[in-house]
């Protein structure tokens, strides 16, 4: 059979309010949520300042071509990061879920998170073959034009 224990606080006037009798020491139960709730808090706040650092380095990723002009590598960059931030925000949603205790909830954001990074990968594969493909129907004609080819004699 299950044993209950129900605490009442006086939480009113100067807080001097007594426990109920064969209760545990409500002085014992407050400093162990406070402890609870600080360690809590301390994790949010490392999660959302990594978030803010991450931020910075975004900064520097988008300014890439400004500073050497290479758009090609920060474009990888780019994608790079963007990959990095979705776990880091799948990383992020269990980790909340689990401190305020909905890990089931955290878990279905985290599978929805990680499908919407597979379609954004499968997205992005797409769009790079459907880029090969018009640079290399571009190419071809630019050979016709130029002469280069079995197209050129126009059949043979």
């Amino acid at each position: 059979m299950a044993e209950y224990v129900l605490t009442i606080r006086n939480g009113t006037g100067d807080g001097g309010g007594e426990s109920v009798p064969n209760s545990p020491s409500p002085e014992n139960v407050s400093e162990q949520s406070e402890k609870t709730l600080s360690k809590k808090g301390i994790a949010l706040s490392a999660i959302g300042i990594a978030k803010r650092a991450f931020t910075m380095v975004g900064y520097q990723i988008r300014t890439t071509t400004l500073r050497t002009g290479q758009e090609e590598t920060q474009q990888k960059y780019q994608y790079a990061y963007n990959m990095i931030n979705g776990a880091i925000d799948i990383v992020s949603s269990i980790a909340y879920g689990a401190m305020i205790g909905n890990l089931p909830g955290a878990i279905i954001g985290a599978a929805a998170g990680t499908a919407f990074q597979l379609v954004d990968v499968a997205q992005k594969l797409d769009q790079y073959a459907t880029e090969k493909r018009v640079e290399a129907i571009g190419l071809h004609f630019a050979n016709i034009r130029a002469g280069v080819g079995r197209d050129a004699n126009y059949g043979y």
